[in-house]
Order: structure tokens, then sequence, then C-alpha cells
């Protein structure tokens, strides 16, 4: 039967502000299944939030501020 390899850290988080999110993976393949042997139970990607704070307006962009 397969197992799972060890959680990759969490990537960067979609967004500065306002709420985002942080996944992260791991495989089956520690050792892979191999000769009928089953896969890995459970999932292959975790999801979190990330910087929920507000961005009190302070993250727009407005054309007039790229002069």
């Amino acid at each position: 039967d397969g197992k799972w390899s060890q959680w990759t850290t969490w990537s960067d988080c979609s967004r500065q502000c306002g709420g985002g999110l942080q996944v992260r993976e791991r495989k089956c393949n520690n050792p892979a299944p191999a000769n009928g042997g089953k896969f890995c139970e459970g999932e292959t990607m975790e999801r979190q939030e990330c910087n929920k704070q507000s961005c009190g307006g302070k993250d727009k962009l407005y054309l007039h501020d790229m002069r």
C-alpha cells in the first residue's frame, strides 16, 4: 500500500490583506502503491485562510497613482 510523503511548506498567501489562501500538498509516493497495493487515503491538498485583516482601502490601486 502507498504511504504519504511529508506535507510541503505552506505557500505564500494569495493576498496581503482582506483574506487570502495558502495551500500545501503531499504525494502518495513514500512509497507509491505497487503490485495492486492501495492508494493513500485522505487529501492531497490542504487550504487555510491567511491575512484576514481588513485592507482598509489601502490596497486599491487607481490609475492616477501610477503616474
